[in-house]
């Protein structure tokens, strides 16, 4: 016999509409994608020694490097989680459309 936890989520997704989940799922996957070929990019790449920042200092790369994915892996998780939230309220939408408004 198997187990496992049911739940209950309430939630609200701010500034998407119900017509518009299925547009902005899609909209985050493709940044994922986006975010993720940067990195590959990135990888493939010769590095420099050196890096301008946004004040024409000169900046190791390696500590830019390692900023950077930190802030790209970030985006991802942030919109994976917004993605996983969608993908919950599209699930209720469609086996019980009664428990999805707008407001």
């Amino acid at each position: 016999m198997s187990w496992g936890t049911y739940y209950t989520y309430d939630g609200y997704i701010l500034r998407v509409g119900k017509n518009e989940l299925k547009d902005k799922y899609e909209d985050l996957k493709d940044d994922n994608d986006t975010l993720w070929n940067e990195i590959l990019q990135r990888i493939a790449m010769t590095p420099p020694q050196t890096i301008k920042d946004c004040e024409d200092n000169d900046m190791d790369y390696v500590d830019y490097m390692s900023n950077h994915i930190k802030y790209l892996r970030q985006q991802i998780e942030e919109n994976n989680f917004l993605m996983a939230r969608i993908d919950d309220c599209l699930e209720t939408l469609q086996e019980h459309p009664d428990k999805v408004s707008e407001g």
